[in-house]
């Protein structure tokens, strides 16, 4: 990954990484791609409530032009916006922009709150894992985001037998339904009655569909099948690899396991 640092053409820099031992750095340093996750959030002294299976997060990222910037989940839709590191502990956020879906509550509280307090953050402090960020009657606590266990994750073919639904698991249906990602961003793949095709990018520890197709037909029984499996992959997930098991997880507390076809 690429330091961010004062290379960055015409963003003000002065940074330095953060010691393995997870002490805090005089400067503020981050990788592009590295994703932080809210843990506790305050604005004009009230909590942040963000709902079960949604999540607020910020990923730092360099733009075409080499400007600082980040994005990220605001509980319902995705933001983005511009970052200044002023040196020291100084960091602001600006030009910030987000799309625009409907959630349920509390998350459109939670995604409005989140968002206008961080146009008032102009401090913060890290860790190797740990991010604070402050403002005038803000609080921001974040962790950092396990990495994408890509290497283990890419280049094997996998086959669904576990869709989850908050706590609850239930067994397939149909025909193997499978997912193949390659190292060239392809997605090849099925629900159990229809076909997967697309691409894909890593964003953070996401992964983002830049294209999904699928086709074929579905009888009745499997169309609640097919229509989950499009929506956690569709939707971005994160992934979890532990020996054979992967484990995809989307937005709204909806999931998907899988086990390799490779013996």
């Amino acid at each position: 990954m690429r330091l961010l640092t004062c290379a960055l053409v015409g963003v003000l820099l002065t940074t330095a990484c953060a010691s393995d031992a997870g002490d805090a750095t005089d400067d503020l340093a981050f990788e592009e791609g590295e994703t932080w996750v809210l843990v506790d959030g305050e604005v004009d002294g009230a909590p942040i409530v963000v709902p079960d299976g949604a999540r607020v997060d910020l990923t730092f990222r360099a733009d075409q032009d080499g400007q600082l910037g980040a994005g990220g989940t605001a509980a319902c839709n995705s933001w983005f916006g511009r970052v200044v590191l002023g040196g020291g502990d100084a960091i602001g956020f600006g030009e910030i922009g987000q799309t625009e879906m409907a959630c349920e509550e509390p998350a459109m509280t939670a995604e409005s709150m989140f968002l206008s307090g961080l146009m008032r953050v102009d401090r913060g402090e890290r860790t190797s894992d740990t991010l604070h960020l402050t403002g005038d009657t803000v609080d921001y606590r974040f962790e950092l985001a396990p990495k994408l266990p890509t290497e283990a994750l890419v280049g094997t073919t996998w086959h669904l037998d576990t869709i989850i639904d908050g706590d609850a698991a239930s067994n397939t249906m149909g025909e193997p339904a499978t997912l193949l990602l390659t190292a060239d961003g392809q997605v090849e793949g099925s629900t159990g009655c229809r076909e997967l095709t697309g691409t894909y990018v890593v964003v953070g520890d996401e992964v983002q569909m830049t294209n999904l197709r699928a086709d074929g037909e579905c009888p009745a029984d499997l169309a609640d099948q097919d229509a989950h499996v499009i929506e956690v992959i569709a939707d971005g997930f994160t992934a979890t690899v532990d020996g054979q098991r992967l484990t995809l997880s989307s937005r709204g507390n909806m999931g998907l396991s899988y086990t390799s076809a490779q013996p």
